[in-house]
């Protein structure tokens, strides 16, 4: 579960020291979380101690941890375990700051979120060497598994849906009607018009209950829309939706065919890691950093099914569950997963010959890292002894 404190997709509001500036950023390679944007600031030699601020009140009451996505051109290394290994630090409060480490590439990075009450998003300087960064995606978080991995699934296969066919796939009918109306007489020649096909029409949506090709009549499911017309469309353009839908086995639900639906089974433990042992990250500048357990891996099998009783729907859909999985990876919880392509999708056709629902089956094989136990902050006194281990992003251990 995510809260959003500062998406950095705008540069206006930030108040620059002299020199500096900023800038926004439209390359995706550099835009966090599917976001449409970050921002690139410009940071001047001799400008140790100078700070990018912005003022937010935000209230992240219930959120252990904050998360960020950050790119330096000059200034990223691997070694942070002392503060003068730490080119930027950063506030939520404009005043207690947190040392950031900054990896190799655009990379998230976690830190403990030190206070519920936020306020101010402060990046400070900590060098006089000359610098680009990129910043994109600050949010609060708690991580809720499987929840979070299924709806961050769920968000990337819908982006993708909404590139390849941002306006749905057009019926060749139009409907004619007014707000209330229980039933639509569809015009023209519907082309993909079943049960349970999901309409959009004039800024609406409806899951098809039952139609009638003889008379164009269709009538809806409660679901989704709702039976009735919301306002009145005049010869407005029909299309059809193909949604991506989480499988939840306990709750009734009506399934939209054609359609994406998916879930999860339980996670598998990975053993890649030697016995479990506390780390320390989030290393302040008075001193204190926190203390956790580190993190537990676990993969989660994922079956991603994908039906319709046309073929080209068919096609149409296992496109955009094919270009979703050569991506690569998933944003979940504002952190970047990685993922590898590589089994062979699975093609069922119907048993039942009155049926005519075909499915493929995909699997997807994910990989997250789940904190376990209590952490804790330790104050300053203890810090000048121990070593910082600041855990890399997503699961590349």
């Amino acid at each position: 579960m995510k809260l959003p404190i500062e998406l950095f997709v705008s540069a206006a509001g930030w108040t620059l020291p002299p020199g500096f500036t900023a800038s926004v950023n439209q390359v995706p390679d550099f835009v966090a979380d599917g976001l449409g944007a970050s921002i690139v600031f410009y940071i001047p030699p001799g400008s140790s101690g100078k700070v990018i601020s912005k003022s937010v009140a935000i209230d992240a009451t219930g959120y252990p941890e904050a998360v960020l996505s950050l790119w330096s051109r000059n200034l990223s290394g691997s070694d942070f375990g002392t503060p003068d290994k730490y080119p930027y630090a950063f506030s939520l409060s404009g005043t207690a700051f947190t040392y950031l480490p900054v990896w190799p590439g655009f990379q998230d990075i976690s830190f403990a979120l030190p206070a519920a009450a936020v306020t101010q998003v402060a990046i400070k300087v900590l060098t006089d060497q000359e610098d680009w960064i990129i910043v994109s995606g600050l949010y609060a978080i708690l991580d809720e598994y499987p929840l979070d991995v299924l709806t961050g699934i769920q968000s990337g296969l819908q982006a993708q849906a909404a590139r390849l066919y941002p306006a749905g796939i057009d019926t060749g009918a139009t409907v004619t009607a007014q707000a209330g109306d229980a039933s639509v007489k569809l015009s023209g020649v519907p082309s993909f018009v079943d049960r349970y096909a999901l309409l959009s029409f004039g800024g609406e949506t409806h899951l098809v209950d039952e139609y009638d090709e003889a008379t164009g009549i269709a009538t809806f499911f409660s679901s989704w829309g709702g039976k009735a017309v919301l306002g009145a469309q005049a010869a407005v353009p029909v299309a059809l939706q193909f949604p991506v839908q989480i499988v939840e086995p306990t709750a009734e639900i009506d399934y939209a065919i054609p359609g994406i639906a998916f879930g999860a089974m339980a996670p598998e433990p990975i053993l890649r890691r030697g016995n479990v042992s506390k780390v320390y990250d989030s290393l302040r500048e008075d001193g204190s950093f926190r203390e956790v357990m580190d993190p537990a891996i676990l993969r989660y099998t994922i079956l991603i099914d994908v039906e319709a009783r046309h073929a080209e729907l068919m096609a149409r859909m296992n496109r955009v569950v094919r270009e979703f999985l050569l991506s690569g990876g998933v944003w979940i919880n504002a952190r970047r997963h990685n993922f590898v392509f590589e089994e062979i999708p699975i093609e069922i056709e119907p048993e039942d010959p009155t049926q005519m629902i075909a499915k493929t089956q995909w699997t997807l094989k994910l990989e997250v890292r789940e904190s376990f136990g209590a952490s804790q902050v330790v104050p300053g006194a203890g810090a000048g002894s121990i070593t910082m281990h600041q855990a890399k992003p997503g699961v590349q251990i």
